[in-house]
């Protein structure tokens, strides 16, 4: 593990999920992916308009998994997997975080801000979200943490205290995401600071108003590029 003893000024550590990247984005290619895979493999009009389903269930904030398995049962049910590999490895077309995002990710970077990303989900596509939105250049390899290669998620501190460890002498460290009930209490517990955006009724998932919960993040219903004001 590598640890920065002379840096001294503040961490920030980034959610992936409709926080950098809307994960809507990549949803809706994913599905168009999947279809066209499918349609090219089993040529019969079978899996015609699945990913205009796939985007209903997406819209509706239902489970869009569901759907998917609906479309290969019975006799496809085997090849589930190998098909959700190809949806969740996906990178063309490209998704593009906002221009508040990169712009503030620039600033940040130009600044000598070193910066992390702790994320929950599979590791291919993880990866591939970061791959086709061009953010692995803001982040270091040993800076980027996906709860399947770590066997921990934000359920668990092992992340977060790992990065701690990593930086024994910075003033402050923040975690910087859009989910309420999982991107606060732990980091709180550590002592870091929370700053929770703004909600954007366009988030894949629904996201908790509970104002208990909410109470508790150090910024909460902040725009991408209020990090630079706190972060100064």
């Amino acid at each position: 593990m590598n640890v920065d003893i002379h840096y001294h000024d503040t961490v920030v550590v980034f959610d992936l999920d409709d926080t950098l990247i809307r994960e809507r984005d990549f949803c809706r290619t994913g599905f168009k992916v999947v279809e066209d895979y499918l349609t090219e493999r089993y040529d019969n009009g079978r899996f015609k308009g699945l990913c205009a389903r796939m985007i209903a269930a997406l819209e509706a904030r239902l489970p869009y998994l569901p759907v998917l398995e609906d479309a290969l049962a019975p006799d496809l049910r085997d090849i589930k997997e190998d098909v959700l590999d190809i949806y969740g490895a996906h990178v063309e077309p490209a998704i593009s975080p906002s221009e508040n995002v990169v712009s503030t990710l620039e600033l940040l970077k130009s600044r000598g801000i070193r910066m992390g990303l702790i994320t929950d989900g599979r590791s291919r596509t993880q990866r591939a979200k970061l791959q086709s939105a061009n953010l692995l250049k803001y982040f270091s390899p040993d800076m980027i943490y996906i709860s399947e290669e770590r066997g921990a998620d934000k359920s668990r501190p092992d992340s977060f205290t790992d990065i701690v460890r990593k930086f024994p002498e910075a003033k402050r460290f923040i975690y910087v995401g859009d989910n309420p009930e999982k991107d606060i209490f732990i980091p709180t517990l550590l002592g870091w600071e929370t700053a929770i955006l703004t909600y954007n009724q366009d988030n894949a998932h629904f996201q908790s108003n509970n104002a208990d919960i909410i109470d508790t993040a150090t910024y909460k219903d902040i725009a991408f590029e209020q990090l630079l004001q706190i972060i100064s």
